[in-house]
């Protein structure tokens, strides 16, 4: 007999029921679908291997289920690691009910007991925080977050779970791997002076180690009189600030100290996004996660929120949204848009956008900028000046230069690449005639001094650096600070125009093929990778005149004469 059959085998008496029978058919999942298959039977949804989609087993196991429970239940088909994370999960919110068992009422006394004291702060949020070993309990408090407390996971999520449960409407039962949102009335936090607290809570990374957040917004009567008693023994902390500062993280990789003091000013913005751009290897996540770094240092007190797809390094003081990494443009696209809406519920100061990739992420960004928040993103593009038309050209309406050229919305851009350095042990002359290179960037490398200095690559290296020819790669970046100028320039006159006045400028970065040449001069660049890696090599006369005419150019603008032809 088929397994349908073995199971829903008709007599007279009907369908025989084996022992441990489960109306919801999680006794029929074999040994070899244990692993694959989750049923939540609060919510009514099935939670399914995305690899055994196909597999006549888990096809069988879902023909036995609908007949079983008469309905056809949601499946979400999810990676095996996700799966696996929400399994475990399960477990443990189930372990902490049985435990609370009739101490359900102390569980939640002990919720109110924490809203009671944080509303005696007259506070405006409460988080909670979830690690892989331990509860961040954290307050805005005069605008600044503070650690009210820490306690363990279990702990935090019991305390998670009764705060959630003390909600009037039942519609939602708690399930930590699902965004969900809700709301407390006033009514059930008597004497605390609040007419609601709102909720939104859901998971965030690392999800696979229980991370998770729940966010309260805290809304107060008027006229409520005297605040609830604060008891002597609870102290407040400031979050702890990141160990390792930027200079100790850029200096090395190869920003130089101008650069560092440049990205610090970027950074000290309230509100505006910096983007950092280039190709795929650039190192602009590096960089990325050493700014936020430091903006964590030096004011903890901020909250910082971030959506990535996928998350690609730990920041211990942000809650980390992530996007599911897969190839389905439109589930991406899903669940970024509902991050993106859970994010202004989650009171941030400052966020983190993986990547802009598309139209609704750059309109995201441009509506965070405009409603106070500073962030950090990153853009595929070649060059820093070209992030306008790129934008642009994902809407020529909502993001047309005329609305985006605004300093309040892009307060700066950081252009970066890696390049390969030179093995000091084996590295060889480099020969005026090298064949690697076309002669016309042979001749511009020439443009820009004796070259008797200059190296290659050994191609067949050393035992130093393995026989790579190469030692530790550096960043060659250029760092452009937004300014009205600037702006005004790239709407009236297009990007070429602005790119040349501003980097006339005598305190604009020089660019990155300038970096790599002066590496070059210095013996620690093979020439023929500045060209495969960073750009062509420019002659210097003409770099000097093209910046020359802009000069020209932006003094008769301010001496109010007909300005130069560029």
């Amino acid at each position: 007999m088929s397994f349908i059959g073995t199971v829903f085998g008709r007599g007279k008496r009907g369908p025989r029921r084996p022992s441990g029978f489960d109306p919801y058919g999680r006794h029929l999942i074999g040994k070899n679908l244990e692993r694959h298959v989750h049923v939540d039977v609060e919510n009514q949804t099935l939670f399914l291997d995305e690899d055994r989609r196909s597999s006549d087993e888990m096809q069988e196991w879902l023909n036995a289920h609908r007949r079983l429970t008469g309905a056809v239940w949601p499946a979400k088909w999810e990676g095996i690691a996700e799966l696996t994370a929400r399994k475990a999960s399960f477990r443990e919110i189930t372990a902490i009910r049985d435990q609370a068992g009739e101490g359900a009422a102390t569980a939640r006394e002990a919720g109110r007991k924490l809203l009671t004291i944080a509303a005696a702060f007259r506070i405006s949020d409460m988080h909670f925080r979830h690690g892989a070993t331990h509860t961040s309990i954290e307050i805005r408090l005069r605008k600044k977050i503070m650690i009210l407390k820490e306690v363990s996971r279990h702990e935090g999520r019991q305390l998670e779970i009764a705060i959630f449960n003390l909600q009037s409407s039942r519609k939602n039962t708690y399930s930590e791997k699902d965004p969900q949102d809700g709301g407390i009335t006033g009514d059930a936090l008597p004497g605390t002076g609040l007419a609601n607290v709102r909720i939104i809570r859901g998971p965030s990374y690392p999800q696979m180690d229980g991370g998770g957040f729940m966010s309260l917004r805290f809304q107060y009567k008027e006229g409520t009189g005297a605040r609830p008693e604060i008891p002597p023994d609870i102290i407040l902390r400031s979050p702890k600030k990141p160990e390792v500062d930027i200079e100790a993280e850029l200096l090395p990789k190869g920003f130089s100290p101008r650069q560092i003091d440049l990205l610090k000013y970027l950074c000290s913005f309230p509100a505006g996004f910096v983007v950092l751009t280039g190709p795929t290897g650039s190192g602009k996540s590096t960089t990325l996660l050493a700014l936020s770094r430091h903006q964590a240092r030096i004011d903890p007190h901020k909250r910082l929120i971030t959506i990535e797809r996928p998350v690609e390094y730990f920041m211990p003081w942000a809650v980390q949204l992530e996007v599911s990494n897969t190839d389905d443009t439109e589930q991406a696209q899903r669940e970024f848009a509902e991050h993106a809406r859970n994010m202004l519920r989650m009171d941030p100061d400052r966020v983190v956008i993986g990547e802009i990739q598309d139209v609704g992420v750059a309109l995201v960004a441009v509506t965070l900028a405009r409603t106070g928040h500073s962030g950090l993103t990153t853009l595929h593009v070649d060059d820093a000046f070209d992030i306008f038309p790129r934008l642009e050209d994902m809407d020529n309406d909502r993001l047309k230069r005329q609305v985006i050229c605004d300093t309040s919305l892009f307060r700066g851009v950081v252009a970066q690449r890696i390049q390969s350095v030179l093995c000091p042990h084996c590295k060889l002359p480099w020969e005026p005639d090298d064949p690697r290179m076309p002669s016309v960037s042979r001749d511009a490398l020439r443009s820009w001094g004796d070259t008797s200095g200059v190296y290659r690559r050994n191609p067949d290296g050393c035992d130093h650096c393995n026989h790579m020819g190469n030692d530790s790669p550096t960043a060659v970046a250029e760092v452009v600070v937004a300014n009205t100028e600037l702006m005004s320039n790239v709407i009236r006159h297009g990007v070429e125009i602005a790119r040349q006045w501003h980097r006339a400028r005598p305190d604009a970065d020089t660019t990155m093929v300038e970096k790599s040449i002066a590496l070059a001069f210095e013996g620690r660049v093979d020439p023929a990778d500045i060209i495969g890696e960073v750009g062509q090599i420019p002659f210097r006369d003409e770099l000097e005149q093209e910046r020359r005419r802009a000069t020209a150019a932006r003094a008769a603008r301010d001496a109010g004469t007909k300005e130069p032809a560029p």
